[in-house]
């Protein structure tokens, strides 16, 4: 009766186990698609682009009010915060060149 009890609690924790290992295997999977994902964006900087920042500022004060940041995120995409000609705020993603 004891031999019984641990044979299926050792069947029981095994399936608990492999049931864990399968979902993560398929989370990480999903997970793995977010930088390839982000590397085919089109606002992915490649390589440190021809412009220097004087220039995009430049090209930025001709369509906006006034530019306020530009910065580079993380996943390597140029974030620009500007004011429009009317007045509102934007904050968008743009390609350098």
């Amino acid at each position: 009766m004891i031999l019984s009890f641990w044979r299926r609690a050792h069947l029981l924790l095994a399936l608990f186990a492999s049931l864990f290992l399968i979902i993560t295997s398929i989370t990480g999977v999903i997970l793995s698609f977010s930088p390839i994902s982000n590397e085919l964006s089109k606002y992915h900087i490649d390589q440190a682009p021809e412009t220097s920042v004087a220039e995009l500022i430049g090209l930025l004060q001709k369509e906006y009010e006034e530019v306020i940041e530009v910065k580079i995120t993380p996943e390597e995409f140029l974030e620009v915060s500007v004011i429009m000609h009317d007045g509102n705020f934007g904050n968008f993603y743009a390609h350098p060149k």
